[in-house]
């Protein structure tokens, strides 16, 4: 399948978005007084489309290979194979003392300690190694592989609308289960539904449904309208939440979330000469490991980001995240034994 270079693009943008959530730019900033936190939410939130994104790719492409005529079981158990050895493989990376600081600070068997009690941790909670690995983010490999093996089973058995309505119930019960919890319709089921087959699988299959179209330039501005209609909805709800339910405005995903996903996917296999930028290509090739080591970056990073003084420090952490994360995924690919966990 002959590449989007616009997709790579999206996905490097979408990777520095994940990168924006997990280091947390204004937060923690001293500068006047620390009066960012406004500005910590808004650039928190509007990086909620990149995970989305990533999703509906996935079942883009997905999709692409059976509307190719690839038989969807086959497909499916290929794909799943990777991602599962993938998220293996990066789980038991997370186990080993990887933090440079933490190895300065206590020694290296201190660390291999602290790495053998996380370890410990780990087994007492068995749910939170299948849903998300032995790290946090990991969690959107193990949600990946669910929606690859429920939208595998409707598909192969010719249930398209079927699929499509469970995603629809199971993303509605997401909501009304996290976000929404606190709302009169809301319940408390303590599991974090981000995790699972809630959050993705609606976005995965909604991936598959434009694989069944064919891409084009028209894309992008329909896309972008759905984008920001994503995020007036996304916002609008934080906005009620907060004020009338007092939920924290800080979501992985409301209603409107859905949309920006859906809206930037557009525009990313929309392909416009514009955003046909070949620079950005081999590095967004590499999203899956950079992804995967961005966290390792960001911890051993840590030390040179308090106290941040200027916003502009803030910005400069995050690019500095983002730059090493990119060549740290670059230099594994250039082993072959480390390769298959980036590429």
């Amino acid at each position: 399948m002959k590449r989007i270079e616009s997709v790579d693009l999206f996905r490097l943008l979408a990777i520095l978005a994940v990168i924006i959530i997990h280091t947390g730019p204004f937060q923690f900033s001293t500068w006047q007084g620390s009066g960012l936190l406004p500005l910590a939410f808004t650039a928190n939130q509007l990086a909620r489309f990149a995970v989305p994104l990533f999703f509906v790719l996935s079942g883009y492409f997905w999709g692409r290979r059976i509307q190719g005529g690839a038989d969807v079981v086959a497909v499916s158990i290929s794909m799943m194979k990777r991602i599962f050895f993938v998220f293996i493989a990066w789980s038991l990376i997370y186990l080993l003392p990887y933090n440079l600081n933490l190895i300065a600070q206590h020694g290296f068997l201190g660390s291999v300690k602290l790495a053998y009690l996380n370890f410990l941790l780990l087994i007492d909670n068995p749910l939170t190694v299948i849903f998300e690995g032995t790290k946090g983010h990991l969690w959107f490999l193990s949600s990946l592989l669910g929606s690859i093996a429920i939208s595998a089973l409707f598909i192969a058995h010719k249930r398209p609308r079927i699929l499509m309505a469970l995603s629809a119930v199971l993303y509605i019960f997401g909501l009304l289960a996290k976000a929404y919890a606190n709302t009169p319709i809301g319940f408390d089921i303590e599991f974090n539904t981000r995790n699972g087959p809630f959050f993705g699988l609606l976005l995965f299959s909604s991936g598959y449904l434009l694989s069944r179209m064919e891409p084009n330039p028209g894309w992008f501005s329909k896309g972008v309208m759905l984008l920001i209609f994503g995020y007036a909805m996304h916002f609008s709800e934080l906005y009620l939440l907060h004020t009338c339910f007092s939920t924290s405005p800080l979501q992985d995903y409301v209603a409107g979330t859905y949309l920006t996903g859906l809206g930037s996917a557009m525009m990313a296999l929309s392909n416009p000469n514009f955003l046909k930028i070949r620079a950005f290509s081999k590095a967004g090739q590499l999203t899956l490991g950079i992804y995967a080591v961005h966290v390792i970056v960001i911890e051993n990073l840590l030390p040179m980001r308090q106290p941040a003084s200027s916003p502009f420090f803030d910005i400069g952490f995050v690019l500095a995240v983002f730059f090493f994360s990119i060549a740290a995924a670059l230099l594994m690919s250039k082993s072959k034994a480390l390769r298959s966990i980036v590429v």
